[in-house]
């Protein structure tokens, strides 16, 4: 919670531009580890989702602030049976790879997170 203030103070005092997503993007999506040591995957193309999914993910990557955002780089190693995560997103000119786990997760990012797990696991 307190990175995400930082980068939203950031943001608000230095009045930073927020990248914004473009219409046509690609999301490559993992989760492994846990109990079961499981690995979930799945890709997504703007081309391929619902209006109403385009505009959730929209709004979610720009309430995650996913091209600004920084994450701790320690993956705190020592929580047993937590889930890693990588998400990278494509979007004209840009990209971006994160990579995080239920300790380093930023609370706004859960949505996308859920949705993407739902996604992996319906394939």
């Amino acid at each position: 919670m307190a990175r995400v203030l930082k980068v939203f103070l950031w943001v608000l005092i230095f009045n930073l531009p927020v990248m914004q997503v473009g219409k046509d993007f690609h999301i490559w999506f993992e989760r492994s580890g846990g109990f079961g040591g499981m690995t979930l995957k799945t890709e997504i193309d703007s081309d391929s989702l619902t209006s109403d999914e385009l505009e959730n993910i929209h709004q979610w990557i720009e309430q995650m602030h996913f091209f600004e955002v920084q994450i701790s780089d320690s993956l705190s190693l020592g929580q047993p049976d937590q889930f890693t995560y990588k998400i990278k997103l494509e979007s004209d000119d840009k990209s971006r790879s994160l990579e995080f786990n239920d300790s380093t997760i930023p609370v706004n990012f859960n949505p996308l997170v859920r949705y993407l797990v739902k996604k992996a696991r319906s394939r």
